[in-house]
């Protein structure tokens, strides 16, 4: 059997409720037994982690957001499909 990537893209948008400098935020995936999460890939954050446990951190040059405002972080998964 083949494995082929499935790369989809989404948005986390996450409301400030109180001005922040930097950020941390651990994720945990819930794959299905067909198309396990194989990476995480952020634009504006930086990701350590395997499997099903990912820690997404504020990058050096993140200038903070002020409250009100939204911290949104797009990503893009890697997933295998078996065909």
């Amino acid at each position: 059997m083949d494995e082929l990537p499935l790369w989809n893209a989404y948005t986390l948008n996450i409301p400030v409720t109180s001005t922040i400098g930097r950020f941390i935020i651990v994720l945990e995936t819930f794959p299905t037994s067909d198309t396990p999460v194989e990476s995480l890939e952020f634009w504006e954050a930086d990701v350590t982690g395997r499997g099903t446990v990912f820690t997404v951190t504020s990058p050096s040059w993140f200038g903070g957001k002020n409250a009100g405002e939204t911290l949104s972080l797009t990503f893009q998964t890697d997933r295998k499909s078996v065909v």
